[in-house]
């Protein structure tokens, strides 16, 4: 192989490997939205019942 084509595989082995990370952080995003939104919730529900036995 000549350096042409060895540079032009490391490119090339670079950006499927970016593109593979992006895809994957792009399809992770909403499932940590979503946990941090329960989250939320719990800890909302946990306060008011919590208040809900002091009275």
């Amino acid at each position: 192989m000549t350096t042409g084509g060895e540079n032009l595989f490391v490119v090339l082995l670079m950006t499927v490997a970016f593109v593979g990370v992006a895809i994957a952080c792009w399809t992770s995003l909403p499932q940590v939205v979503a946990i941090a939104e329960a989250r939320e919730v719990a800890y909302g529900l946990s306060y008011h019942q919590q208040t809900r036995q002091r009275l």
